[in-house]
């Protein structure tokens, strides 16, 4: 903020000091990344207990200053929050800025089997040592923020598809097996078919509409 003091019309005092700290005041801004712990991808596992770590980076902080991200994890589809025994999954993350520019992690902890088949997005909020919002990062279309949970069957075909590479790569000395591992391959194969031909049945009637 450049000041200028007049006394009848006559400039009498000029404040003009881009470098004066007590002149300059910052506005922050943040955005977000988040992903599954375990795999590093927008894609989370499935399980009871899976982690999602959101990575904000932020920038306009007060170097040495205290802040607070606060996050939660929003339903893409209803653009309401996510909830566990009746309470929004949320999390948050308290640091020092080390420097302007910078980036922290927030941990989500969550049961992502009751969630199979959505796509969560999360909100993430800054506030300072006082409470004060002063920044967010909610936009339910940034892809960078959303993460897709799989539906079972999808998970199932997953698995199977895993367990067909095993055993289409026998071990050194186990020749004798090859002709059974072909066929509990061919068997596998069949079994993802039939899944991915039920996956495509469900999904037809939500393309037409």
């Amino acid at each position: 903020v450049f000041e200028d003091l007049y006394r009848d019309e006559k400039l009498v005092g000029v404040h003009a000091d881009i470098t004066d700290k007590d002149q300059s005041v910052t506005i922050p801004k943040i955005g977000t990344t988040a992903k599954d712990k375990k795999s590093g991808k927008q894609e989370m596992t499935v399980g009871k207990k899976v982690s999602l770590v959101d990575t904000v980076e932020y920038e306009g902080l007060q170097k040495g200053e205290k802040y607070v991200i606060k996050g939660t994890l929003i339903d893409k589809e209803t653009g309401k929050p996510i909830e566990a025994d009746g309470k929004p999954i949320t999390a948050k993350k308290s640091f020092k800025a080390k420097a302007a520019k910078g980036k922290a992690e927030v941990v989500f902890t969550f049961d992502t089997e009751a969630l199979a088949g959505k796509e969560l997005v999360v909100f993430e909020e800054l506030e300072d040592a006082k409470g004060n919002l002063i920044a967010e990062h909610k936009d339910v279309k940034d892809k960078k923020q959303t993460v897709t949970i799989p539906k079972k069957e999808e998970e199932k075909i997953k698995t199977v598809a895993g367990q067909l590479g095993e055993l289409m790569s026998p071990k050194t000395g186990d020749e004798s097996k090859v002709e059974l591992a072909m066929l509990i391959a061919l068997i596998a194969l069949l079994a993802i078919i039939v899944s991915i031909l039920a996956i495509m049945k469900k999904r037809k009637p939500d393309s037409q509409g």
